[in-house]
């Protein structure tokens, strides 16, 4: 499972994901992030670009994301 508490680790695991899609011969065009099921409880995301984020079954209980991008 994918724990997620700020925003840095949250960069952390986007380049993490690209790196592992570039490698696997994908095209960097159609990246995106998957946090599928991960555990954001509590986060501070506030401000965050969460567009074209995979939240599918995310946990966001109490975490801050004011302002953040959910499209």
């Amino acid at each position: 499972m994918i724990v997620i508490r700020t925003i840095e680790e949250l960069e952390y695991e986007r380049k993490r994901q690209l790196e592992e899609w570039i490698d696997a011969g994908k095209d960097e065009d159609e990246f995106y992030v998957s946090l599928e099921e991960a555990d954001l409880e509590g986060a501070k995301l506030s401000g965050v670009n969460l567009k074209e984020v995979d939240l599918e079954g995310a946990v966001i209980n109490s975490a801050n994301l004011t302002g953040a991008n959910l499209q």
